[in-house]
């Protein structure tokens, strides 16, 4: 069987930890939250790990920066709906800080994997910072 780029990749490995994490997690939420805070935290998690995929496989440098740029997005994403879970009790203490320790990981893998492509030109001809990713 063949295996593609993106499955040796740490940051997407990481990120899919996360992703069963948050499938397990919210397999136990309100079942009203079901269209709500369930949808949104898998869809984000699932989002991480395809835009690892995807930019994995582009041949530009400006395509990868932008898929992985979507993929750090979409990690803050799933950190923002876990606070929010956690305050509403829907996240326990233990688990909240496991995902956030995940998420601190994926970011700071995810930024090492763009780190490269920093000087690509956005769609303006600026050239963005090094400063572009906040661990």
């Amino acid at each position: 069987m063949k295996t593609y780029s993106f499955e040796n990749m740490l940051a997407w490995g990481k990120a899919k930890e996360l992703t069963l994490i948050f499938y397990r997690l919210t397999n136990k939420f309100p079942r009203t939250e079901q269209f709500g805070l369930i949808s949104q935290m898998t869809r984000a998690a699932v989002s991480v790990i395809s835009n690892l995929a995807e930019g994995s496989a582009r041949r530009s440098d400006k395509d990868k920066a932008r898929f992985y740029e979507i993929a750090y997005g979409s990690t803050i994403e799933v950190l923002s709906q876990s606070i929010v879970s956690s305050e509403l009790g829907f996240i326990l203490q233990a688990d909240y800080e496991e995902i956030r320790s995940k998420v601190d990981e994926v970011c700071f893998l995810i930024s090492q994997l763009r780190k490269p492509l920093i000087n690509v030109a956005n769609e303006d001809g600026a050239i963005e910072g090094e400063d572009y990713f906040v661990v």
